[in-house]
C-alpha cells in the first residue's frame, strides 16, 4: 500500500491542487455580485395612489414614464460578449444596446416574441440600437456570428 502511495503521489497532488482552484472558483463566482438593473419598489405613497378598482381601467404606463422613472436599459456589447449578459426590464421601457467591439454586431432572437426582430438588427462598430419591450416574458437574443447570449426579462407593469 505504501509503495502505491509513493508511486501515485504526483496523481493525488495534482488532484489536491485541482480540488483546492475550483473550490476557489465556485467561492468567488458565488460571492461575486451580478450587475444588472435595479427595480425600485413602490412607496407606501405610490401604492396608495393606485387605483385598483377595476384592473381592466388601470392604465400601461408610456414609455417616456417608464423610463423616467426607472431608467434605460443599457447593454454593451464587446469582445467579451453583452454585459450584463442577462438584464430586468419594466415594459415599455427602453432598451438601448451599444456595440463597442471592431465588428457589426447582428442581434437574433432566441425566443422568438418580437416581429421587429424577425430577420434580427444589425449595429454598426460605435453605434447603438434602441428598443421598446412591450411584451412582459423573458425574451433571449444572441449575436448570430459569435452565438454569444443575452436575454431580458421583462416584467409586467
Amino acid at each position: 500500500m505504501k509503495d502505491f502511495i509513493n508511486r501515485n503521489s504526483p496523481i493525488f497532488v495534482l488532484g489536491f491542487f485541482t480540488l483546492v482552484v475550483f473550490t476557489i472558483v465556485i467561492t468567488v463566482s458565488h460571492f461575486r455580485q451580478q450587475r444588472s438593473p435595479e427595480l425600485v419598489p413602490l412607496t407606501a405613497d405610490q401604492i396608495e395612489d393606485i387605483d385598483t378598482s377595476n384592473p381592466n381601467e388601470m392604465d400601461i404606463p408610456t414609455g417616456y414614464e417608464v423610463d423616467q422613472k426607472f431608467g434605460i436599459v443599457e447593454i454593451t456589447y464587446s469582445l467579451k460578449g453583452f454585459d450584463p449578459k442577462n438584464a430586468k426590464s419594466i415594459q415599455n421601457q427602453l432598451v438601448r444596446w451599444t456595440n463597442k467591439s471592431d465588428t457589426p454586431l447582428k442581434i437574433v432572437q432566441v425566443t422568438k416574441t418580437y416581429p421587429e426582430f424577425k430577420d434580427g438588427i444589425t449595429i454598426e462598430p460605435g453605434k447603438t440600437y434602441e428598443f421598446r419591450l412591450y411584451k412582459p416574458k423573458l425574451w433571449s437574443y444572441k449575436d448570430e456570428k459569435t452565438g454569444t447570449m443575452g436575454s431580458i426579462y421583462v416584467v409586467d407593469n
